[in-house]
């Protein structure tokens, strides 16, 4: 998946839960209710939220369970070979033939 697209993605899944962001001054209820959602301070004071939970992203805090790499929780290969039990796909490959040509 694009990085940027999961990053936006982990931000509104997120962004409200942790502690060490700078939310700006917003809270969920100005993104809920819409309110000033066109004019340029609150566009601004929202980038500089995300600004801040990408931040803290890139300093290992702030790591819920949507913004975690998945690779992590793959069983180690030869771990379990005496089990009947096998892995199942479960994603989405419409960009794996773009991706691979980049």
């Amino acid at each position: 998946r694009d990085p940027l697209e999961r990053s936006i993605s982990s931000f509104w899944e997120e962004g409200f839960t942790c502690k060490f962001n700078d939310m700006h001054g917003l809270s969920k209820d100005d993104i809920k209710s819409g309110r000033a959602k066109d004019s340029p301070d609150f566009r601004a004071r929202l980038f500089g939220w995300f600004e801040s939970f990408i931040a803290n992203l890139e300093q290992g805090r702030c790591m819920g369970g949507h913004s975690r790499v998945q690779w992590k929780n793959l069983p180690i290969p030869g771990k379990y070979r005496d089990t009947n039990r096998t892995l199942a796909w479960v994603g989405n490959l419409w960009s794996l033939k773009h991706d691979w040509i980049e």
